[in-house]
């Protein structure tokens, strides 16, 4: 596979841009996803049979009581750039308006959420694409009778900490400081 590759490639006049040990190739089958063993791992594997279906395993921080998170490629994984998540929201839960210092795009697997992105209101469901930029005031809410869960990226990675402005937090400061 890996000769076929860099013939085609050769033969179309580019550059290669990837390469693989002598007899080494594409790995067609990836094992599970061990975020604590980070050797070499370019494959992993997700399923939604893995998400807890009661409270257990979801957050409850930040007002996200009944959100799963599971992070599929993040710098544990070796990004450097890149993070890859899947979220669940279970029916009724919703994230209050809040922005970021990234940008975000959303993919969505499953499920109905209101998505209300500076200002503006849509509906998403499976298949629909939303993107956020930076500063883009954002909140979702699960409005349908079954969990939503999409795929999410961020680029740049987001910082290691105050990763969400929510803006109630800034209101507040600003009546603090403004009297």
């Amino acid at each position: 596979m890996a000769a076929t590759r860099r013939a085609a490639a050769e033969a179309a006049g580019m550059e290669r841009d990837t390469f693989f040990k002598n007899g080494g190739g594409i790995p067609d089958a990836g094992a599970l996803l061990n975020p604590n063993d980070t050797r070499g791992n370019l494959l992993g594997h997700f399923d939604v049979g893995q998400i807890p279906a009661g409270d257990e395993g979801r957050m409850v921080a930040a007002g996200l009581k009944g959100v799963f998170l599971k992070w599929l490629i993040d710098e544990n994984f070796g990004a450097v750039h890149h993070r890859l998540l899947l979220i669940e929201y279970l029916p009724g839960v919703g994230i209050g308006p809040h922005d970021h210092t990234y940008e975000e795009a959303y993919f969505i697997l499953s499920g109905e959420v209101e998505a209300v992105l500076d200002g503006r209101r849509y509906l998403a469901t499976a298949g629909d694409v939303l993107w956020t930029s930076t500063g883009c005031v954002h909140a979702f809410t699960n409005i349908g009778s079954a969990p939503v869960r999409w795929l999410e990226t961020f680029s740049p990675q987001p910082p290691r900490e105050n990763v969400f402005r929510f803006m109630a937090e800034w209101e507040q400061k600003a009546k603090e400081i403004e009297g």
